[in-house]
């Protein structure tokens, strides 16, 4: 869908079916992304009156840093919660409907249609992880105040190292780096 953008502004751009295509796939990105906007702010609304602790990570706090929110795709939302809560968070999830599963006690992952999954994390890492180490405890004081920057660093290494890394973690980069500039 991000492509179509500038297809579509093209002096002469491609007619027929593969413009269709393309707009099409532009159009299901904008609906996937409202409803993944909608979803992130009723379960933020949801913990918060739960008194539950969360961080919300990756695709939904960097939407913010692209001119358009469907130019940031995301496969699933990601929560960080007080892992003392996790369970709770698991059932306030299943109140508005997602059908869940817990993995391996340390995360649950939810569906509800129309496509709209979601993950709830107890940690920026897996304990066992290179990692875990070095953004410490999720919740504690004494944890650097934003800490959104370095953690998406390490995601981007995570990614690359062990599956790969695609053109949306490099946007991701260059938008965080033009953001944060001379903090880091």
């Amino acid at each position: 869908n991000l492509a179509f953008y500038s297809v579509e502004r093209l002096k002469t751009p491609p007619s027929g079916e593969l413009y269709d295509i393309w707009k099409v796939c532009r159009d299901k990105a904008l609906v996937l992304d409202l409803n993944q906007c909608f979803a992130a702010e009723e379960i933020r609304d949801a913990f918060s009156s739960a008194n539950i602790r969360w961080l919300e990570m990756q695709g939904t706090r960097i939407k913010p840093f692209y001119t358009q929110s469907d130019w940031r795709t995301m496969s699933d939302i990601d929560f960080i919660v007080d892992s003392a809560n996790l369970e709770r968070a698991g059932d306030i999830l299943r109140g508005l409907g997602y059908v869940c599963k817990n993995v391996r006690d340390k995360e649950i992952v939810g569906f509800r249609m129309p496509n709209i999954h979601v993950e709830l994390h107890v940690g920026f890492f897996p304990d066992n992880t290179i990692y875990s180490s070095v953004l410490g405890d999720t919740f504690s004081a004494e944890r650097p105040i934003d800490t959104f920057y370095l953690y998406n660093i390490l995601h981007i290494v995570k990614h690359y190292l062990y599956g790969g890394c695609g053109i949306r973690r490099v946007l991701d980069l260059y938008l965080l780096n033009q953001a944060y500039g001379e903090c880091v």
